[in-house]
């Protein structure tokens, strides 16, 4: 008998020290150690390891592979993910915070305004860096390494920020400047940010030619409808004003409707805003706010 409790004491031990070890290594968050990323790395395909990158344009140019956002340091964190619908999923994660990968890329984060994420299949999210500062570039997710199905090889994690955020299929970071973007924001559901780069690509599918007359003389602009624009920004039901602001501090309000139903008012390459039937006063020139109010 008295072996028996002896035996069943150092049972009860074991039993405790097992259980308070495997609590000590179940942290939130933790690093993730570069032996730890090789075994994810080795069920990797070969051919999605060799092909893989994430390029970087605008105001820093480059690609990173996943192999090299692995041999940054991966951490493990839980992140909930809030559907438009209101729904909560918990998801474990591994990934690098995007702050590591801007370092690595030589992002001059003074310079940076704007980040947009470009998915493969061609959805986008922009967001200030401000926004950013909790992001995370996750390869892994609830012990599985991401695939096609889950939004793999890379998706974007912003824990402190709704899921339509969460960018899958991750393509392509393009990091965009004041100097260069008009940004649309205000009574938005979504805030855009619009490069020249951007109006050019959109000219080839939605590009638009008006001729007006200014100072006796017939003028002809070209540019993308500004009603395009304010679609993508997804305008708040009680919208009732839009306001240009310039580089320069000059601006001129309209009343909403009277924009978003002119089929002819357009926003040219060169940032200026052109809306045939209303003042010429309200055709800012070097644009860089679009305010909906």
């Amino acid at each position: 008998m008295k072996r028996f409790g002896i035996a069943l004491l150092v049972l009860l031990v074991f039993i405790c020290g097992c259980i308070s070890q495997e609590t000590a290594t179940s942290p939130t968050i933790s690093s993730v150690s570069s032996t730890t990323a090789s075994i994810h790395s080795s069920t990797t395909s070969a051919t999605q390891q060799e092909t893989f990158a994430i390029e970087i344009s605008g105001l820093a140019t480059g690609r990173i592979t996943l192999e090299e956002l692995e041999a940054l340091g991966g951490v493990k964190f839980n992140a909930t993910l809030v559907k438009s619908t209101g729904a909560k999923i918990n998801n474990t994660y591994i990934g690098v915070p995007l702050a590591k990968v801007f370092e690595k890329v030589g992002v001059d984060k003074s310079k940076v305004k704007w980040v947009k994420f470009i998915a493969e299949d061609g959805y986008d999210v922009t967001l200030s860096m401000e926004d950013l500062k909790n992001g995370y570039l996750c390869w892994w997710e609830n012990g599985e390494l991401l695939g096609p199905d889950n939004g793999g090889p890379v998706k974007l994690v912003i824990p402190d920020q709704p899921g339509k955020l969460w960018v899958k299929w991750l393509k392509e970071i393009r990091l965009i400047g004041d100097e260069n973007a008009v940004v649309i924001h205000g009574k938005t559901k979504v805030t855009v940010v619009v490069t020249k780069e951007d109006i050019e690509e959109l000219m080839k599918s939605f590009g638009e030619t008006v001729t007006v007359e200014l100072k006796g003389k017939n003028v002809t602009f070209s540019g993308i409808p500004l009603k395009l624009l304010l679609d993508n920004a997804r305008p708040e039901d009680d919208a009732t004003k839009v306001t240009f602001i310039a580089k320069d501090g000059y601006s001129a309000t309209l009343e909403f409707e009277k924009v978003y139903e002119n089929d002819k008012a357009i926003l040219t390459t060169e940032f200026r805003v052109v809306i045939p039937g209303e003042p010429t006063k309200t055709w800012v020139k070097d644009l860089k706010e679009i305010v909906i109010g």
